[in-house]
């Protein structure tokens, strides 16, 4: 997102949660109730937000120092075949993990028109938090969706920096993400053996033995316990070369996450022909993205769609955006790059005449674009020129919009789908033993300890995590924990005759031994996580719930 949101808020109050709420609906959203469980406004979200608009609130924290930190959520609703109602929660603590939740109220995965999608935000965008609303029949036509993380059984477009690999990556304590982008028109095939060539860490996920043209594909890498970085390479060729150039050419990519000393990722190709060019987030568990490109034959930027935004301030009566998708695509300077010197001109002058209506000249331009195999999303402030080019990692190369690539909807694709690892496979299913008991077990423990059962348990705190109950509420759900696996599991042991309906206690066994090997970042085989999952279905079905209904939804 290249608009700023420094302004608005004093950079030294770090611990107020600043969010971004982006409406790309053709409808407005009214503001149904809500407030704050902890802090006080600084610049509260308005009664009212206008079809394709964009506004900012502020939360300040409470406490000295901030230390109880800011909470709060509230429901917004909104008319789209049929009443949609949007539940925004959201805590930034002091001492804690922020969090931003957003979800349809009352549709399953199926029913869902809504497509939700959350970002915590990062040391770029000043730590300010985002949510994104849009129509999912409009997404789908462009983006692949898959299933969201648990416990909310939502589907939204995986990108590099949030989807299920580097997830799992960021439970390690260095880890590398890469991902080849191959926007050449040959295949790449590996030459590395990476099971004999040095690589210090354990594979997630390892590299694709090809990659085909206009394709990319991810492989991770964690570190060895405690203490313990990854470092390694891997190299590619060019599967039928049909020249000198194209024999003679290697591609190494070259990874370092150390526990102590800068992270690294490098790629060189040996062929001027072709170049590459890396971004990374330099953090510890370390995201890049390496994209091969081949200058004389270019893959197309496709423009997908396209919204001015409307910026709502504070008080001020609701505005809506446009579509311009048409608009945008005839200013293409080629098939391979988009020109326009200043979004404000052309929305005050060009558009407007085009578009048949009035447009506001200090709209931002939000563009969904499509090179090669992936797709990106880039706003434009009104100030800004618009430069998107298919020569360019990204169309703009900038690091965030990189990133935060989704895959492209396409019908056949070879280098993209690809087997669920033993790794993944593993902590799928502890994903569905949490979601599938958590709630249970809460339920049956506050009947029969009271709300301080975890007291007489050594579940340490690292494996739970306690929300703020609502003020003035009573029911034992009002504060459910969030446990993981490992409490869980814990949890089931200790109080088991109460839990267990007269059940053996063995059939914790396969799901405890899946955990020590997961504690131990150790490798997973096939048998422990086929003994785990049929553990897992044997206990839901022990404490009444439904086992087959778990089996029928699809948990990738």
């Amino acid at each position: 997102m290249s608009s700023s949101f420094h302004d608005l808020v004093d950079e030294g109050d770090v611990t107020g949660t600043r969010i971004c709420f982006e409406n790309r609906l053709p409808v407005s959203l009214r503001l149904c109730n809500g407030g704050l469980l902890e802090g006080c406004w600084r610049v509260p979200p308005p009664s009212c937000l206008g079809a394709r608009s964009v506004v900012k609130w502020i939360a300040a924290a409470n406490g000295v120092l901030g230390r109880h930190g800011a909470a709060g959520e509230m429901r917004y609703s909104c008319e789209w075949k049929g009443r949609r109602v949007l539940h925004i929660r959201f805590t930034c603590s002091l001492f804690g993990v922020r969090k931003l939740e957003c979800r349809e109220e009352g549709a399953s995965t199926d029913e869902a028109r809504l497509q939700i999608d959350t970002d915590m935000g990062s040391r770029e965008t000043g730590g300010v938090m985002k949510v994104t609303i849009e129509l999912r029949e409009q997404l789908a036509h462009h983006v692949k969706l898959e299933p969201h993380r648990l416990p909310t059984p939502t589907t939204i477009p995986s990108s590099l920096n949030n989807g299920r690999l580097a997830g799992l990556l960021l439970q390690a304590t260095r880890s590398a993400l890469v991902r080849i982008v191959n926007l050449s028109q040959h295949a790449l095939i590996l030459t590395t053996d990476i099971r004999r060539e040095f690589s210090r860490g354990f594979w997630i996920t390892r590299p694709s033995e090809r990659i085909a043209p206009l394709c990319y594909h991810d492989f991770g890498i964690a570190g060895h316990g405690w203490l313990s970085g990854t470092r390694g390479w891997v190299k590619y060729q060019i599967e039928a070369p049909r020249n000198d150039q194209e024999r003679q050419f290697r591609l190494e990519v070259s990874w370092a996450s150390p526990w102590v000393g800068p992270c690294r990722v490098r790629a060189e190709p040996t062929v001027d022909v072709f170049t590459t060019e890396t971004h990374s987030n330099w953090e510890h568990n370390q995201v890049s993205s390496v994209h091969l490109i081949d200058r004389r034959n270019l893959p197309e930027l496709q423009v997908l769609d396209s919204l001015a935004l409307v910026n709502q301030s504070l008080g001020e009566e609701p505005r809506s955006g446009s579509q311009l998708t048409k608009v945008v695509q005839e200013q293409m300077a080629s098939r391979y790059e988009l020109r326009i010197s200043s979004v404000r001109a052309f929305l005050g002058q060009g558009a407007a005449n085009k578009h048949n209506g009035y447009m506001e000249p200090g709209a931002s331009l939000e563009i969904l674009y499509r090179i090669g195999p992936q797709v990106f999303t880039q706003t434009f402030g009104p100030n800004e020129p618009i430069h998107i080019s298919s020569a360019v990692p990204g169309g703009t190369g900038h690091t965030d919009t990189i990133l935060a690539a989704v895959e492209a909807q396409v019908s056949n694709s070879t280098a993209t789908d690809q087997a669920m690892p033993n790794a993944e496979r593993a902590l799928q299913i502890q994903r569905q033993f949490t979601a599938a008991l958590t709630l249970s077990v809460h339920t049956k423990l506050v009947s029969a300890f009271g709300t301080d059962y975890l007291h007489y348990t050594n579940v340490s705190s690292a494996h739970q995590w306690q929300p703020l109950a609502k003020k003035g509420g009573s029911s034992s759900t009002d504060a459910l924990p969030e446990f993981d696996a490992h409490a869980l599991l814990k949890l089931l042991r200790h109080y088991w005759t109460v839990l267990g309906n007269g059940s053996e206690m063995s059939v914790l066994d396969p799901l405890e031994k899946l955990d020590v090997k997961w504690q131990a970042q150790d490798d997973v085989d096939k048998a422990t996580l086929a003994n785990a999952e049929f553990a897992m279905l044997s206990l839901i079905k022990t404490m009444g719930l439904d086992a087959e209904g778990l089996r029928r939804h699809d948990w990738r």
